[in-house]
């Protein structure tokens, strides 16, 4: 019995499915075209990179197909396991799903193992996935932010008469991510707010180039999301 994963999404097993029935000619390109792509960290970057150069599936089954392969290197980092294991573990959890898959498994079980094998080592998104995951690997992660800019009229004694003045406020809304559950919070914020963050962002963005330059000058490679 599978340790880890206990289920399969349909999509994805229509994925595994079609790297069995691949043609070895077929099969081959598909693992060359991901063993060439570029480290990319935009997931619709990448998936549109990998995507522009299968022709040989069509749309709906090439973007099945590049979705399971980059959320599976997911669901491997996060379980900490060895190419083999995970292999494993896949073919253990389809073999137990009651459904043709396991059919075509025991028909060429060897052919699966070692494409899904080398779709699952391919340098770019091996790299990506880290990269991504260490990006994200804290307890709050920002997602959207939008701000709200309101008049608010100011009335003197008597409320019946027009107003004698208005205010600006601006209304900031963070929404993030906490513990995988989307939340916000909002700011009040005046004109002396606005320009302190101005500021403030202004100065992270030359500190970042700065740091882009020392990571360059040091001879690494530079894996940030565009």
């Amino acid at each position: 019995m599978a340790k880890y994963i206990s289920k399969i999404p349909d999509n994805d097993k229509s994925s595994l499915r079609k790297i069995i029935s691949l043609n070895e000619e077929d099969a081959v390109k598909l693992i060359q075209i991901f063993n060439e792509a570029p480290v990319i960290l935009n997931v619709r970057a990448f998936n549109q990179n990998i995507l522009s150069k299968i022709d040989f599936l069509d749309d709906k089954d090439a973007k099945n197909l590049v979705n399971t392969i980059g959320s599976l290197y997911q669901v491997r980092l996060d379980l900490d396991l060895s190419i083999d294991e995970f292999v494993d573990e896949i073919v253990e959890v389809m073999n137990e799903s009651g459904d043709d898959f396991r059919e075509l498994l025991d028909n060429d079980i060897e052919k699966f193992r070692e494409r899904f094998s080398k779709l699952l080592n391919v340098n770019a998104l091996s790299l990506r996935t880290k990269t991504a995951s260490l990006i994200v690997d804290h307890q709050i992660v920002y997602k959207s932010a939008k701000i709200i800019s309101d008049i608010r009229p100011v009335f003197g004694d008597d409320i019946e008469q027009s107003p004698v003045g208005a205010s600006l406020v601006h209304n900031l809304k963070v929404e993030y991510v906490e513990n995988d559950e989307l939340k916000y919070i909002h700011f009040a914020l005046d004109d002396k707010d606005i320009g302190s963050l101005i500021t403030l962002f202004k100065r992270t963005q030359s500190k970042s180039e700065t740091l882009k330059m020392f990571i360059k000058s040091s001879g690494l490679e530079n894996y940030d999301v565009e």
